[in-house]
């Protein structure tokens, strides 16, 4: 998603008209029990990453994902199904991410840092 856009460019104090290349960038929005939380700006090669979005704006991630970064330290809670009260509670309070409908493997698992 890299664009041709025009600018102008104002150097030793003379102004250019100009085409120079800028990424694109897509918004994410994150939420949390249904408030908005928190919103960042993704790079294509980010959203690559991602396999799909569905209607509802959440995101389906590979088990790829969740497993590189619970290498990376990271910790999570991950369940075959949909998420239940109890493990967000638990997520809350050990400060872990929680993940439901991990279709790979079909695993649950609470790491701690």
């Amino acid at each position: 998603m890299i664009e041709a856009l025009g600018i102008t460019r104002i150097s030793d104090g003379t102004l250019r008209r100009e085409i120079d290349h800028v990424v694109g960038e897509v918004p994410l929005a994150r939420y949390i029990n249904g408030r908005h939380v928190q919103t960042v700006m993704m790079s294509p090669s980010m959203v690559k990453d991602l396999d799909d979005f569905d209607r509802n704006g959440k995101i389906v991630i590979s088990s790829d994902i969740v497993l590189n970064s619970v290498s990376a330290g990271i910790p999570a809670i991950v369940s075959k199904g949909a998420v239940t009260n109890l493990a967000v509670r638990v997520g809350k309070i050990s400060g872990a991410t929680v993940v439901g409908f991990v279709r790979k493997g079909g695993w649950w698992f609470i790491l701690e840092r």
